[in-house]
């Protein structure tokens, strides 16, 4: 896929000459200027910056400084490992280069449905109150999913106004507690209140796979779901679809358009 230009313009080493110029190659319709162009998206550069980014953890702007420092030459998983000794790179970054591989590597339905089981068993075990989803391919029961991406919330409005707001521990910190325990997560990437971004590994000699699960309020979940289950194509259409009849749908909630107030919802369902 070409480079975007706000990948360049955040990257070091490029002056405000030279983004104009390459603003002026996209915007021409001159047939030189294309073929300029087309030599930029696939240059030594651009390769290099595109495979980078595709590792997790490394944004445009950190891509493009290691193309430029390396003149492109980076574009393979074992060079990038040759240079982390002499690089300052991320925690978050050093796990997506050694489970690069295994993120390459699609989920089969049946073992999603494994990953599924574990979660909800975890979920039970911290509090039976807990309702739990897993989106994306795997609700829209495709072949195989990409990733993990779980939904978490409290199983009803009620339940959640009947626990206490200043508990030290939240339940997103109970089940990674749990999970960890497990020896499910392999390595975390970002953990906070509302959302854990991990590695996961259901066994050895498994892949280790991507998971995210994200925290939502009771009024939220139904929302939530939909737009993360998508597709993307999909939640275009039923955004489009509510704004026709006076709402707008995000994954907040449905919400009319008049005065913002939330439209009758229903409550999560396990």
């Amino acid at each position: 896929d070409p480079i975007p230009l706000h990948f360049v313009e955040q990257a070091s080493g490029f002056g405000s000459r030279m983004i104009d110029k390459l603003f002026e190659i996209m915007e021409s319709e001159d047939g030189q200027t294309l073929k300029e162009h087309q030599e930029l998206v696939n240059s030594d550069f651009a390769r290099s910056a595109r495979f980078i980014m595709s590792v997790h953890g490394f944004g445009p702007k950190r891509a493009a400084a290691l193309a430029n420092a390396y003149e492109g030459s980076i574009r393979s998983i074992e060079q990038l490992e040759s240079i982390a000794e002499r690089e300052d790179f991320t925690h978050a970054q050093k796990l997506g280069i050694r489970y690069y591989c295994d993120s390459q590597l699609r989920i089969p339905r049946a073992e999603m449905h494994r990953h599924v089981h574990l979660l909800r068993q975890s979920c039970q075990q911290v509090d039976n109150d807990l309702a739990m989803m897993v989106c994306g391919s795997y609700r829209r029961e495709l072949d195989t999913s990409g990733d993990v991406d779980c939904l978490l919330s409290w199983s009803s409005v009620d339940v959640a106004a009947a626990r206490p707001s200043n508990e030290s521990r939240g339940p997103m910190a109970d089940l990674v507690s749990v999970l960890d325990h497990r020896g499910y997560i392999k390595g975390m990437l970002g953990h906070g209140a509302t959302k854990v971004m991990a590695f996961a590994q259901l066994e050895n000699g498994l892949p280790v796979r991507r998971l995210d699960i994200r925290w939502v309020a009771p009024e939220s979940f139904p929302t939530a779901m939909l737009y993360f289950t998508g597709s993307a194509e999909f939640n275009s259409r039923m955004r489009g679809a509510a704004l026709q009849k006076g709402f707008t749908l995000n994954e907040y909630g449905l919400f009319h358009l008049v005065d913002g107030k939330r439209a009758a919802g229903s409550t999560p369902s396990s």
